[in-house]
């Protein structure tokens, strides 16, 4: 998991077109959504591990909310 945050945090300074970042981050959101799947599964998740991935997944949702037409 750590070396996905490094991806999530090498992609943030490049620029690239609108509808590519978008489809970026739908790829992040399914991601992350897979790892708290996985986390949630395990005898002993580690709530501190589930709270960042929560908040990391909001972050993205949010951003792809402010990219959709009308926002």
């Amino acid at each position: 998991m750590g070396n996905f945050l490094i991806i999530l945090k090498q992609e943030e300074g490049r620029q690239m077109p609108h509808q590519e970042r978008f489809e970026s981050l739908k790829v992040k959101h399914q991601t992350l959504e897979f790892a708290l799947e996985t986390e949630g599964q395990r005898p002993y998740p580690d709530p501190d591990k589930i709270h960042t991935l929560k908040r990391e997944k909001l972050r993205i949702k949010d951003e792809m909310a402010r990219m959709a037409p009308g926002a």
